[in-house]
């Protein structure tokens, strides 16, 4: 494990315009065995609306994921946390390269529960093309991708997801989606849910056009993500809202009702991630 590279986190790090000393990066392949010793009750500091620091040991979120730092981190750099946490923190926008991936994501929950090592995990990915994807950038891509939202979860989702029928599955993979896009779960929790009150047949473009500007008021990295970037995050909610069932299929986005199952509802209010819950109760 210490010789695994350290490069995604210095990415994120940049991207939240926290530039972590090099001996407290900390590599992709230590969170899932860092959230199942550590999680319940190690300190974190979270750079989303909701922010806890406790004494000098820390765990950062990056896109919404949770990412340990086991070391004392340095008070300058603490104060840069605590300063960008009270000015309204960053939210990243993270949901660019794949939708929901269902099948992708249940094929690496699988994989997760067997708990490989890196070597494990290149070999399975890389050379035995285990999603079956076109490239092998595109099979390491939609690995990372499902890997990270899944967890932001425990191991008792990753089996549900693994196991189940798609129905089921599909849903347990939304909540790990909006876990790690809290953007998109806000959305949901807010702009949809309001078009539901309001008993709006579709759901018009205008909704995530007016729902972004008004989070840019908030925070202040939104504000700088192009046009684009921006056609992009809406595609992409509206491909995923279709996957899982809230809007119809076609060119017309009908808003259509959909109800939590049992297993996921449980599993959610179980957990304490009543926020996701209520944004997947969105048409209720």
């Amino acid at each position: 494990m210490t010789a695994m590279r350290m490069e995604s986190l210095s990415r994120a790090s940049q991207e939240l315009e926290v530039r972590l000393p090099k001996q407290h990066r900390i590599r992709d392949d230590m969170l899932q065995n860092w959230l199942v010793k550590y999680h319940p009750k190690d300190p974190y500091v979270c750079l989303v609306p909701r922010v806890t620091i406790r004494s000098g040991k820390a765990k950062i979120a990056i896109k919404s994921g949770a990412w340990p730092v086991n070391a004392q981190l340095p008070f300058k750099l603490r104060q840069q946390i605590n300063r960008l946490a009270k000015n309204g923190a960053l939210l990243l926008a993270n949901f660019t390269k794949a939708s929901l991936i269902v099948s992708e994501t249940q094929i690496i929950a699988r994989l997760l529960l067997e708990r490989p090592d890196a070597a494990r995990w290149s070999q399975v990915i890389e050379d035995e093309n285990i999603l079956q994807a076109k490239t092998v950038n595109t099979a390491k891509s939609y690995a990372n991708i499902a890997r990270m939202r899944l967890e932001t979860m425990d191991e008792s989702l990753w089996e549900v997801i693994a196991n189940a029928d798609r129905p089921i599955a599909t849903q347990g993979v939304l909540a790990c989606a909006l876990k790690f896009s809290p953007l998109l779960a806000e959305f949901m929790r807010t702009a949809i849910a309001d078009e539901y009150r309001r008993m709006s047949p579709v759901l018009e473009d205008r909704v995530w056009r007016s729902f972004f500007s008004d989070m840019t008021l908030n925070y202040r990295n939104l504000a700088e993500v192009s046009e684009g970037t921006q056609a992009k995050l809406r595609q992409n909610a509206f491909r995923i809202l279709t996957e899982a069932g809230y809007l119809g299929k076609g060119r017309v986005k009908t808003l259509q009702h959909v109800r939590v199952y049992p297993e996921i509802r449980h599993y959610l209010a179980r957990h304490g991630h009543n926020e996701i819950l209520s944004a997947m109760d969105c048409s209720h």
